[in-house]
């Protein structure tokens, strides 16, 4: 994505010059019934301001009750190969990994 805002065939709404680097890129996988406006397989690249602001919305509806997380393990970092073969097999809720 880099070199494709440098060379300007990637247009971004971040006015130039900025430090060029994206923190996430990916195609959207699914959607809930109020989310915001994204559709599956929408492609999508978020820089670092634009990630502190989703989590801003997270955090906020975390608080009000409106969003709840399912964690299914806590796992030390030494067994992070346990971790992938489990997201893998399709486990529910969110793994954990701590030092």
């Amino acid at each position: 994505v880099d070199a494709l805002v440098r060379s300007g065939r990637y247009r971004t709404s971040v006015p130039l010059p900025f430090v060029v680097g994206r923190d996430l890129v990916g195609t959207v996988a699914a959607v809930g019934s109020e989310a915001l406006p994204f559709a599956v397989g929408d492609p999508r690249a978020r820089s670092v301001p634009q990630l502190a602001e989703a989590a801003a919305l997270v955090d906020d509806l975390l608080r009000r009750g409106l969003l709840t997380t399912r964690i299914a393990d806590m796992l030390p970092l030494a067994r992070t190969a346990e971790a992938h073969r489990r997201i893998e097999r399709g486990v529910r809720g969110r793994l954990l990994l701590h030092p």
